[in-house]
């Protein structure tokens, strides 16, 4: 029987803006009944990490373009360069199991992206940093609880394969954050 949900986000991983606080342990507050990765059935963790896959790699489009220092821009095209690698994998993955992806960001995602489009300059770069620190600390708790807990053999060896990449995004986008802050 599966299992229906609804998601206010990814994830972020796994989606942006909810607010909800993730931590390496994967402790939630009270107030988030998100599931983590290892509660998601399959085919929900293809479908948010698909999500989120699509808005990293919108989101380091914005950031290459409108980044007003080079590591913003940076950042951004290392996003758009491993995750487009990354979604192109994971949509092998995913069409082996006949699971249906979305192949754009969920609503909240968009309104980030939105949100971060408007815009310019120091203020760009200081939210897109926040932004990016938060998603990535979201898709790296998902991703570390599939990996070890999820039901799909096959997508928890993709999990198991993408976290220490997800790991590193999210160390280097600590740094962006404090070098953007500082």
């Amino acid at each position: 029987m599966r299992r229906s949900f609804v998601f206010g986000l990814v994830v972020a991983a796994s989606a942006f803006g909810s607010g909800v606080a993730w931590s390496g342990d994967e402790t939630r507050r009270p107030t988030d009944t998100r599931p983590t990765g290892s509660e998601l059935a399959p085919e929900e963790f293809a479908k948010e990490l698909a999500q989120a896959n699509e808005a990293e790699i919108k989101l380091g489009r914005l950031g290459q373009e409108k980044g007003s220092t080079q590591a913003i821009k940076d950042y951004g095209r290392h996003m758009v360069d491993d995750h487009s690698k990354a979604g192109t994998e994971f949509k092998g993955v995913v069409k082996e199991k006949r699971f249906t992806i979305p192949s754009e960001p969920n609503a909240e995602q968009k309104a980030t992206y939105e949100r971060l489009s408007k815009l310019s300059g120091k203020e760009f770069d200081r939210e897109y940093a926040q932004v990016m620190l938060k998603d990535h600390e979201k898709v790296v708790a998902m991703v570390d609880a599939f990996a070890k807990n999820g039901t799909d053999p096959q997508l928890k060896a993709f999990a198991a394969k993408i976290l220490p990449t997800l790991q590193h995004h999210l160390e280097m986008a600590r740094e962006l954050e404090k070098k953007i802050a500082g």
